[in-house]
């Protein structure tokens, strides 16, 4: 099935969402549904794919340039030291396609 390029929306930066386009980055995307601590987004994303080998680590860091590229932002809940991450409308939309693409495939 392909897409017929005006049915795409224009204003998704490609670039961005190539660079999503790797296992863990796509993993972490998927899994942000709600807010959720790196440790938290880790556990699910290895429940949904036992063979991912990823850490607690790994995931702070690809939150970290997601924060800088804006795909997810903090929420800081009260009497909560450490903040959740969720996905902004660029994230949204980059979920959004990464799921319809795995579809096609």
């Amino acid at each position: 099935m392909r897409h017929n390029p005006s049915t795409l929306p224009t204003s998704v930066d490609w670039n961005l969402l190539g660079w999503v386009c790797y296992r863990h980055r796509a993993a972490i995307l998927k899994t942000l549904s709600e807010p959720l601590q790196p440790s938290a987004i880790k556990r699910r994303a290895r429940a949904r794919d036992p063979t991912l080998r990823m850490s607690a680590n790994n995931v702070r860091d690809v939150i970290r340039l997601f924060k800088q590229r804006g795909i997810v932002q903090p929420v800081y809940l009260r009497k909560k030291k450490h903040p959740r991450y969720e996905l902004t409308d660029v994230g949204k939309t980059l979920r959004q396609l990464l799921g319809q693409a795995e579809s096609v495939v």
